[in-house]
């Protein structure tokens, strides 16, 4: 499951589960999600991951500067990733060592004036252990 949070417009939920690892020539598809960030705001994305899950992707950035911080953060809130500053695209891939919630944040904090629009492209694996 994935939720949308904008400190402004509220929240938006969205489903969505892992693909199965398949045996043979198999393309995982990529889920695409675009919104835009108004200056001085974040969004975050939350996404309900098991144990052994990979969350990758990547994310392109449009406006202003062409910049954003992004940073994931686990169940217990600890950041595993943190990239102070995202410039035009930057791909990710991130295992998540437990269960639970695991958030993707797009800050816009550092921009005054100009507000951003992202466009995140992912898939999920479940990877047998």
């Amino acid at each position: 499951m994935v939720v949308i949070t904008n400190k402004q417009e509220g929240g938006l939920v969205l489903t969505g589960k892992p693909s199965e690892t398949k045996p043979g020539p198999h393309i995982d598809i990529y889920h695409v999600e675009s919104f835009s960030i108004d200056p001085l705001s974040a969004v975050t994305l939350t996404f309900k991951l098991s144990k052994e899950t990979t969350l990758e992707g990547y994310l392109t950035v449009k406006g202003g500067n062409d910049d954003i911080r992004f940073y994931i953060k686990d169940p217990s809130g600890t950041r595993r990733l943190d990239i102070k500053r995202v410039l035009e695209r930057y791909d990710f891939c991130y295992l998540a060592k437990t269960d639970g919630p695991h958030s993707l944040s797009f800050n816009n904090g550092f921009s005054f004036t100009t507000g951003k629009h992202i466009y995140l492209y992912y898939r999920m694996k479940q990877n047998k252990g």
